[in-house]
């Protein structure tokens, strides 16, 4: 008995953080096209911007091993 009371709880608790979770994603408003492609080439760029950041790192560090012989 106590099995299906623990199950209808946590079945209760489940379809409420379900419900809670749809409606808070239903307030938030949708981009328009504009607005989506305007974020997407913005970190497109941000994107790119940190790979070549990494990639420099990277040369660098490979760089300094190489001078300091390891």
């Amino acid at each position: 008995m106590k099995f299906n009371k623990l199950f209808a709880l946590m079945l209760a608790f489940s379809l409420t953080v379900v419900a809670g979770s749809s409606v808070f994603a239903q307030d938030e408003e949708e981009m328009t096209e504009e607005e989506w492609q305007m974020q997407m080439d913005e970190l497109t760029v941000r994107k790119n911007d940190l790979t070549s950041k990494s990639r420099e790192r990277s040369l660098r560090f490979c760089w300094s091993n190489e001078i300091s012989g390891s």
